[in-house]
């Protein structure tokens, strides 16, 4: 991702949410979220497929090992490498809090609020409250999937918001969201904390009473 949002997504005409590039350009191919996503899913295909053609390297490599030992009547220590387990096919998204992967959801709400987040500077405190209050969400026992998705799309909507400049966030828009919120982790114990801790936070970042 280079330079700054600006204009309109060169594919769809939307709201851009990012200037794509080559690394290390100032020179970027604006795109709206929805088209910021889908490229996220492509690297992460081709991720995917890089980790496939290793675990295919190192399954080799043991069976070769393991020729070896046949040929020669007794293991050879170390030889072997631990294959890691592959990984799952899917668009997935996931949700980052104190570097690790804590929730892995397929939902286009997740992924909007990922994507709004990550473009959030990382002293930004509205940044961790929103990515802390997004994972608590997504692992909520006591949750229905309905109530669920509301809440996760409610996050999307004030992640949008508070990626904007300053000058550009609604507050207006964005404090009846929060009162919402504020009611539905009210009702769920796993939530209820989250939310307290999350709450002032997220109110000072839009300058909210």
């Amino acid at each position: 991702m280079a330079g700054a949002p600006s204009g309109g997504c060169s594919i769809c005409g939307k709201a851009t949410f990012a200037l794509v590039g080559a690394p290390g350009t100032a020179v970027g191919v604006p795109i709206c979220v929805e088209h910021y996503i889908q490229l996220q899913g492509v690297e992460n295909e081709k991720q995917r497929n890089l980790l496939d053609h290793s675990r295919h390297a190192m399954a080799m490599n043991n069976s070769a090992v393991d020729l070896m030992d046949a040929m020669v009547g007794f293991s050879t220590p170390g030889g072997r490498i631990r294959i890691p387990e592959p990984t799952p096919l899917g668009k997935y998204t996931s949700v980052n809090v104190a570097n690790s992967t804590i929730g892995v959801v397929s939902t286009e709400a997740v992924g909007e609020i990922t994507a709004y987040v990550g473009a959030m500077p990382n002293q930004e405190a509205a940044k961790g409250a929103l990515e802390h209050l997004t994972a608590a969400v997504v692992e909520a026992a006591g949750l229905d999937e309905a109530r669920r998705m509301a809440l996760l799309e409610q996050i999307a909507l004030v992640s949008a918001q508070a990626a904007a400049e300053p000058a550009k966030r609604k507050g207006a828009a964005v404090a009846p969201l929060l009162a919402a919120i504020g009611q539905s982790a009210g009702m769920v114990t796993a939530l209820a904390d989250v939310w307290t801790a999350v709450e002032p936070i997220l109110k000072a970042h839009f300058k909210l009473p």
